[in-house]
């Protein structure tokens, strides 16, 4: 019974919210009484039309014929300028073969054979020392010729004497002695043995060995700078870094690591010792000779 007195009171509230229309006839909105405005987009302006290309024909120009070549024969020379251009030696023997020869054919048999003129002596062989004054030529000897048979009315050429050749004083030369070189520099020679390391260290040192071997030299330096993130107060690993710094053509960083592995080995004297050599071989290479012998003289002291 109950239910039923509910369900007739609930039913008249249902039905009157069914009927209520939530969504009724309501007041317009405000109409705003403005025309609207309307802008017109300007025309694009068309672009203007090419220029038609104006094609310009070249005429070919004619084949011209070359020009003739015409050689020019040089002109002779005068006996004047032929002169004019002989020096003083060309011109004396040019006087010389100008000269006739008033001897007859017939005559030439009366002439000396040539190993009858006596050859002129020769200058003694000089010696050259210092302070030294060279003897004055000997005086040659005069050669006599044999006299021939002569006939009436034959010519007997009159020989020419014998002209001894000028020897030129030699000049005094002074034996100086060059001063001796100075001694080269020792040899640089690397340390081989080194204190004991650890077994990582160890490993790491042995591979970079192997490609120094083979000639890989980038390879041992990471190889080396990897061993030293492990240990990176260990003056061997600064002297061998030091030593590929060295190789690769890095002298001032090869002297900043000698120096501290240097600093480093305070008990290791071979250690110290070979990294002051090691500075010394840098500072050559920087040309600095002072600086390499004082490290040599610090090397000494170990």
């Amino acid at each position: 019974m109950s239910i039923k007195r509910s369900f007739f009171l609930l039913l008249p509230v249902f039905v009157t919210g069914c009927a209520y229309n939530p969504f009724g006839e309501k007041e317009p909105a405000p109409v705003y009484q403005e025309r609207p405005v309307i802008v017109q987009a300007p025309e694009p302006v068309p672009a203007p039309a090419p220029a038609p290309v104006q094609t310009i024909e070249i005429n070919k120009m004619p084949d011209m014929p070359a020009p003739a070549v015409t050689p020019l024969e040089p002109e002779p020379l005068t006996p004047e300028q032929t002169r004019q251009m002989l020096t003083p030696e060309q011109e004396q023997a040019l006087n010389a073969l100008e000269k006739p020869t008033s001897l007859d054919p017939s005559s030439t048999s009366l002439l000396p054979s040539p190993s009858a003129v006596a050859q002129p002596p020769q200058p003694a062989p000089l010696t050259m020392a210092m302070n030294a004054v060279p003897a004055p030529p000997p005086a040659p000897a005069e050669s006599v010729l044999p006299v021939p048979s002569m006939e009436p009315g034959t010519i007997v050429p009159q020989p020419s004497a014998a002209v001894p050749p000028s020897v030129a004083a030699p000049d005094v030369v002074a034996m100086v002695t060059p001063p001796a070189p100075p001694p080269p520099p020792p040899v640089f020679e690397p340390l081989q043995t080194f204190a004991p390391l650890s077994a990582v260290t160890q490993t790491l040192v042995l591979a970079a060995d192997k490609s120094v071997a083979r000639g890989n030299i980038d390879s041992a330096s990471a190889t080396i700078e990897r061993a030293m993130r492990i240990e990176p107060k260990n003056p061997t690993l600064l002297y061998k870094l030091a030593l590929l710094r060295l190789k690769q053509s890095k002298p001032v960083l090869a002297e900043d690591l000698a120096k501290k592995s240097a600093l480093m080995a305070t008990n290791d004297k071979p250690l110290k010792k070979h990294s002051w050599l090691l500075i010394a071989r840098a500072r050559e290479m920087q040309n600095d000779m002072d600086g390499a012998e004082k490290a040599r003289k610090q090397a000494e002291k170990f």
